[in-house]
């Protein structure tokens, strides 16, 4: 463990307490929290290199997402490979996995990381190097050292899994108990032992399924997962695709559940966006959804602080690089540019109701239809002008109160933009 990281003499075990969750008031998550853990930075390194090998495993053989980025590129080669199976329709479902960190045995944790380094093993794989400095980690058939880098070989890794599983300690009140069953939330390691436990699971799955394995496309993200299964208009096919579906639900360990979260049309919200499901031919497409969304088309009120006030402490171009940085986020990690629209008005909309000017606002999508030369965006900026034009004649003082963010009678008299407007009316 010493030789991994450092073992802190001043460490301390966290104070667990328990926060209710947004979603649902009358149930509350639990938090154990590992700041002050004296095993922090052995822990911090040992879970980049679970992570390393995690995303270097075999893709067609579970489903774990690293970013939404990849799951672009993902639905995108699975439109393709759907396409060569002969597939015209398809069939899709998205779970929640429910109680997964409480609930996960310890037993299955060691299993699975025992699985993954084993299939590295295999390979020829020594070690994996993580930089003492930044974010670079090297994986390794040698084993030898190198500078700036600190080696944790595969043994090393399931000890110190072994280790962080054997001494989950917290302080409960006045009290020190052990966590026996399901991982702390609020380590460093446990959301990618979490991650190593399924994609061993989905990894059994596929296996049983044979040929057919080919026809199943999933993308999870810790404990969202969606499942797409390809077919065709025969009846056997049909029939086929949702037994896959209904085998993919006994996957997991039996302690973890699985709750759908889909209404059966093949469309659902995952990983802060909506997937849509097409047929003849089989498109799957992921589009970039903001998180006020919802609030803005029904009553107009934003609910989240996603993106900072107009009138909040900081500089005007660094607010402008944040909303271009924003829209080019959205329009990179979606599919389809005629559905990603939709999700750019509803930003600029965010950014109205938050105080934006529209030389911000306006300017970020100009800069990002110059950069992609598409067609949509430039109907849509003029779209959007001619909108502020139109407020401009129908109520003056509101646009401009609203387009230069001031509060302030005597401020707007002081700057003077006001010459030639009639304000009475």
């Amino acid at each position: 463990m010493t030789a991994v990281g450092k073992w802190r003499n001043e460490g301390k075990l966290g104070k667990a307490y328990i926060i209710p969750k947004d979603k649902d008031l009358q149930r509350w998550r639990p938090i154990a929290p590992a700041c002050d853990d004296p095993a922090r930075l052995g822990q911090r390194r040992c879970a980049r290199a679970l992570h390393c090998l995690i995303t270097r495993y075999d893709k067609r053989l579970n489903f774990h997402l690293a970013s939404t980025i990849q799951l672009k590129e993902e639905a995108l080669r699975a439109d393709t490979e759907f396409g060569e199976q002969g597939c015209s329709l398809a069939i899709g479902r998205c779970y929640d996995i429910k109680e997964m960190f409480s609930s996960i045995p310890h037993d299955a944790v060691r299993s699975a990381v025992f699985e993954l380094i084993r299939d590295f093993e295999n390979k020829n794989w020594c070690q994996v190097k993580v930089a003492v400095r930044g974010r670079l980690i090297v994986l390794s058939k040698t084993d030898r050292k190198e500078v700036g880098y600190v080696k944790v070989g595969m043994n090393t890794i399931f000890k110190m899994v072994n280790y962080d599983l054997s001494h989950a300690y917290m302080r409960c009140g006045e009290t020190i108990r052990r966590q026996i069953v399901g991982i702390p939330m609020g380590k460093t390691m446990s959301p990618i032992l979490a991650t190593v436990t399924c994609a061993m699971d989905e990894t059994k799955f596929l296996k049983s399924l044979g040929a057919d394995k080919r026809l199943v496309k999933g993308w999870r993200m810790v404990d969202d997962v969606s499942i797409v299964v390809g077919c065709n208009k025969e009846g056997g096919a049909w029939t086929r695709a949702h037994d896959n579906l209904d085998a993919f639900e006994a996957a997991y360990d039996p302690r973890l559940k699985l709750v759908r979260k889909d209404d059966g049309s093949n469309t659902w919200q995952f990983v802060g966006g909506r997937m849509y499901i097409m047929a003849d031919p089989v498109q799957v497409h992921f589009v970039q959804d903001i998180k006020n969304a919802d609030c803005i088309r029904q009553d107009g009120m934003l609910r989240y602080q996603s993106l900072q006030d107009f009138v909040s402490y900081s500089e005007k171009k660094m607010k402008k690089a944040v909303m271009t940085a924003n829209l080019k986020r959205i329009w990179n990690s979606s599919t389809s540019p005629a559905l990603t629209a939709s999700t750019i008005a509803y930003a600029l909309l965010e950014s109205d109701l938050r105080g934006y000017p529209s030389e911000v606002s306006l300017g970020a999508l100009a800069k990002l239809a110059k950069v992609t030369g598409e067609s949509i965006l430039v109907n849509l900026r003029l779209y959007w002008l001619s909108c502020h034009k139109i407020l401009r004649r129908l109520d003056p003082w509101n646009f401009l109160r609203n387009s230069y963010g001031l509060t302030s009678w005597d401020t707007e008299q002081r700057l003077g933009i006001f010459t030639g407007c009639n304000f009475s009316k």
